[in-house]
């Protein structure tokens, strides 16, 4: 008997675009109809597959301004992210409306959750913070949930 292991999967247009278009909408509740955007300030944050939101919360920034449980995601219709990726797209703005307690944060990534899981993390680029310390600090984030067409393994 022999084995195999996949070593480039080739998924259907058709079908991935089911799978997008459920990220905004299917029978009885979208996939992300709760889903909200939470920054972190942990450094050196570092994304796994195995995060939880219990995990993560406590880590979660507190700058003033920052609303308790992150910002709502809207994700877009289907979106062609590259020539070989489809997903969708939401935008997410923080801002500091304080210098006051509880004090400055380094945001060093994101992460977004659906009210029960985590759905995807990104770390920042390595040494790359945004700080909120002063009255209208800011970050715009255009976030983009994708699925590649093709993928080698």
């Amino acid at each position: 008997m022999a084995s195999r292991t996949a070593g480039h999967l080739v998924y259907g247009r058709a079908w991935l675009s089911t799978i997008v278009a459920a990220l905004k909408t299917v029978p009885g509740a979208a996939l992300l109809a709760a889903g909200k955007v939470r920054l972190t300030k942990v450094v050196g944050f570092n994304p796994q597959s195995s995060m939880t939101i219990a995990t993560l919360t406590p880590d979660e920034c507190d700058f003033v301004g920052y609303p308790a449980g992150g910002l709502a995601l809207t994700p877009s219709a289907e979106v062609n992210v590259t020539q070989a990726t489809i997903g969708v797209i939401g935008n997410a703005t923080f801002i500091c409306t304080d210098s006051a307690a509880p004090g400055p944060n380094s945001c060093t990534g994101y992460w977004i959750d659906d009210g029960v899981n985590v759905v995807v993390a990104e770390a920042f680029v390595p040494g790359q913070t945004v700080v909120f310390a002063q009255n209208g600090d800011y970050l715009d984030l255009q976030i983009a949930v994708a699925f590649a067409l093709a993928l080698s393994l």
